[in-house]
């Protein structure tokens, strides 16, 4: 991809996207990020220019309102450090969340997972700081 590409996806992805650390019952921990829009060329050309996968999200309520559909596009755990780092010097919003992943995901295994304690108290605390940041209002 040349920059242009790679700043309209950052662009795209700071706007919808989620950069997200998700706590499972079983005590494991893994990484998300996903774009959800109603546009599905869009989500097609992320597909295509970065991989990943596009799927419908399956909503009958959305429905009956007369809603249009919404798409998500999703990258295996194998993917997304590549994604975030192609599009890092492009972010704006969610540059901070991207390097935290970054940083993160460079302890993990190749399966995404972590190997003992310690690791996975690291990445608890990642878990928590990203969800902080989400949740920051721009001014």
């Amino acid at each position: 991809m040349n920059k242009t590409d790679l700043a309209y996806a950052a662009g795209i992805f700071d706007g919808e996207g989620h950069i997200g650390i998700t706590r499972h019952s079983n005590g494991s921990l893994s990484v998300k990020v996903q774009i959800g829009n109603t546009n599905e060329w869009l989500l097609q050309w992320f597909k295509f220019a970065l991989g990943g996968r596009v799927m419908l999200q399956n909503d009958r309520r959305a429905e009956k309102l007369g809603w249009k559909p919404i798409y998500h596009w999703y990258l295996r755990a194998d993917e997304i450090q590549d994604f975030l780092k192609i599009i890092y010097p492009y972010l704006k919003i969610k540059k901070a969340q991207a390097e935290i992943v970054i940083n993160l995901m460079n302890t993990r295994g190749k399966k995404g997972r972590w190997f003992n304690e310690n690791e996975k108290a690291v990445a608890e605390a990642q878990r928590i700081a990203i969800s902080k940041l989400n949740k920051v209002k721009a001014n």
